[in-house]
């Protein structure tokens, strides 16, 4: 009974440790502005805070540039004002 219990908080921890959010920098590997970032790092990364965080962001797809590239909308706010 006391491995399962172990197990069971140990997945836990893990899954929680996992799910954090990082600021744009430690995503992206450096300082923000001091490189050009590609459309699509800036996309992963917002996709990355969307799936971390459900229940304070969500993402909508609203359009496609000329290049077929995603027009993303982020909806930001606490969970009581996103239910």
């Amino acid at each position: 009974m006391r491995i399962k219990l172990f197990f069971i908080f140990f997945l836990i921890f893990t899954v929680k440790s996992f799910a954090q959010i990082k600021s744009p920098g430690e995503f992206l590997g450096y300082r923000l502005g001091s490189h050009f970032t590609p459309h699509y790092k800036i996309v992963n990364y917002f996709q990355q805070m969307a799936t971390a965080e459900p229940q304070m962001m969500k993402l909508e797809t609203y359009g496609q540039t000329n290049e077929g590239r995603q027009l993303l909308l982020a909806i930001v706010s606490s969970p009581e004002n996103m239910a």
